[in-house]
């Protein structure tokens, strides 16, 4: 269910239907990918919560946040009162705790979307992934109104 766009230098994967453990890693291993193949390229990343996980939930999403440095993730982007894990492990995973940025409000999608502008540089993979009812699709239309070649 991943759609990929082009956008004012930017590639954009968003997966935003659905997210487990196993789909999170393996939407990560197709940002590695696509990222290799673009000389120049920072593997991004927007994580959201993974809802009904049950009782491991927070040890589920500290160890997506692991996987996501080990693999030569870059930057850290996280929407959703879940997703602080994410970030947790993401710093355990070796990222640079400057190239974390957590939002637990994902309402605040705007903001989020506007960070993000500011942040990605020309030639980035930015993979947006996150459970349905986050919403996370509402940061790739705020970016695709505003991601411009000048960015």
């Amino acid at each position: 269910r991943q759609n990929i766009y082009e956008i004012g230098g930017i590639t954009i994967i968003e997966d935003c239907y659905n997210a487990s453990p196993e789909s999170m890693r393996a939407a990560m291993d197709v940002l590695k990918t696509i990222s290799k193949s673009k000389k120049g390229s920072r593997m991004t990343t927007l994580l959201g919560d993974m809802r009904e996980l049950g009782e491991n939930s927070k040890k589920y999403h500290r160890e997506v946040g692991k996987y996501f440095g080990t693999v030569g993730g870059k930057l850290l982007m996280t929407m959703g009162t879940l997703a602080r894990d994410i970030a947790v492990g993401a710093l355990e995973g070796g990222l640079a705790e400057k190239n974390v940025y957590v939002t637990s409000d994902y309402n605040n999608y705007e903001l989020i979307g506007a960070t993000l502008k500011d942040i990605l540089k020309d030639g980035d993979v930015l993979l947006v992934k996150a459970s349905r009812a986050i919403g996370a699709e509402r940061v790739v239309a705020y970016l695709k109104e505003n991601l411009t070649k000048e960015n």
